[in-house]
């Protein structure tokens, strides 16, 4: 981090060090392939194949993914040592106006605040590293911090963030006062706090910057999911990738999803699948144009084996596309403020079922704001906030399928096991609900013990 110091004196030098930490997210080892895929493995709907077939199996990761996982945790930690840096000796940058010396500071802590979010989500209390205590002499000794302190400094980031973010950027892909506001929603959910994450989600909802992107037809979804697509209404915060890049600038997590070159002209690795013996993929209506929009079926050897094609891409460099990362889009706002309406209320209310319901609609190609009875949940039919919930958590998974969220979902609402035994017959063991500490964190940070720190199953 000395690197920098004396660096960091126009917004130009100062973003050099920001898109650094994005490059690190970005990677191949991070969200472009290994988060995304090992992610999906663990789903209720879905299946890993070849070397991510182990997930699936819900005993823990093995080496493999083990060593994935390991690249996540680096990739993450990386950025998150530039997002320090930028916090800590941007305010001092000698050629650079305050407004600005804020906005880019307020953008590292709302990526800090990410990285630590998709932390303490996979290995749970992790090493704490900010700003403050980010330089240390000789060897490294940092605890696991407890989730409580981490939770507040990214709720201090966020708040900071959607107060000094832009409301525009210059840029498709970067953040603004809404997206920390959707990602402070998503951290209140998790920490049971469901009136602030009421709250924070309104906030987006009635600013009125974002809306559903209108279907009548399956491949209507396109507008929202194409390579080509620069953005849209419902784009609230992505990670952007180009066609014909290499696997670090583009993305590759849509090769594992394919299978043949209709719907991927490129390498396809099949990694994950499905097929109509999971209950999930069963159950799953006809009438509800995401479910011709993003499922397709090939015979195989095996028998009749389910894959996605949400995310097309028909102009693949091998197993590098344009696909963006669909973080957080308008839907999911949607669906995070009716479950934190409806558990702050202890129950489901008008409004709950209402933001529910627009995008109930949109799945079926209706107008998503005009009341129609023949799709509509009806509020009575759902007198608890268990009830409402099961149809929200069926509701999520058709919207968000294959896009890298339904394990965390399922693991934050207490539902994994229970989903997880329902949809494939398989008994979820402690070793499937965290990631190990990496090896090397226990070889070089003096203050962890991995006979006491290392997690469960591991």
């Amino acid at each position: 981090n000395e690197s920098f110091e004396g660096f960091m004196n126009t917004p130009q030098q100062i973003e050099t060090v920001l898109y650094s930490a994005y490059y690190q997210v970005k990677r191949y080892n991070c969200f472009s392939r290994y988060y995304h895929t090992i992610m999906e493995s663990l789903s209720d709907y879905a299946q890993g194949a070849g070397s991510y077939e182990a997930g699936s199996f819900y005993n823990g990761l093995d080496n493999t993914l083990i060593s994935r996982t390991n690249d996540v945790w680096a990739c993450l930690y990386r950025a998150i040592r530039f997002c320090n840096t930028i916090i800590l000796q941007a305010p001092g940058a000698e050629n650079a106006a305050e407004a600005e010396k804020t906005a880019l500071v307020a953008e590292a802590r709302f990526l800090r605040a990410f990285c630590y979010t998709d932390l303490w989500q996979g290995w749970g209390a992790v090493p704490f590293y900010t700003d403050k205590n980010m330089h240390q002499s000789g060897d490294i000794v940092m605890p696991r911090t407890d989730v409580a302190t981490i939770y507040a400094q990214c709720v201090e980031d966020l708040k900071f963030a959607a107060q000094n973010l832009p409301d525009t950027q210059k840029m498709a892909g970067r953040p603004v006062k809404s997206a920390a506001n959707t990602v402070l929603t998503e951290l209140y959910l998790i920490m049971k706090e469901y009136s602030l994450a009421r709250d924070a989600a309104a906030s987006v909802i009635e600013s009125g910057d974002y809306a559903l992107v209108e279907v009548s037809q399956p491949d209507d979804f396109y507008k929202l999911f194409h390579p080509d697509l620069v953005t849209s209404t419902a784009e609230i915060f992505y990670l952007k990738y180009a066609d014909g890049m290499d696997k670090d600038l583009g993305s590759c997590f849509a090769a594992m999803l394919h299978r043949g070159g209709q719907y991927f002209n490129g390498s396809n690795y099949y990694g994950i699948w499905s097929s109509y013996d999971n209950r999930r993929m069963a159950e799953w209506p006809d009438a509800d144009l995401r479910k011709t929009f993003n499922i397709y079926v090939v015979d195989t050897e095996d028998g009749e084996m389910i894959y996605n094609k949400k995310f097309i891409a028909t102009n693949a460099n091998g197993d590098s596309a344009g696909n963006d990362y669909t973080l957080y889009r308008y839907a999911d706002l949607l669906l995070y403020f009716a479950e934190a309406e409806c558990m702050a209320n202890n129950g489901p209310t008008e409004a709950a079922i209402e933001a529910l319901n627009q995008v109930h609609r949109r799945g079926y190609g209706k107008p998503s704001k005009t009341p129609d009875p023949s799709v509509d949940f009806k509020l009575s039919d759902y007198p608890t906030a268990e009830s409402f919930m099961k149809v929200l958590l069926e509701e999520r998974m058709y919207e968000t399928c294959y896009e890298g969220k339904r394990y965390n979902d399922l693991k934050r609402l207490g539902k994994l096991a229970e989903y997880v035994l329902y949809a494939k017959d398989i008994v979820v063991s402690p070793g499937a609900y965290w990631f190990p500490i990496p090896n090397e964190e226990f070889l070089y940070n003096k203050g962890l013990d991995i006979s006491k720190d290392q997690n469960p199953g591991y």
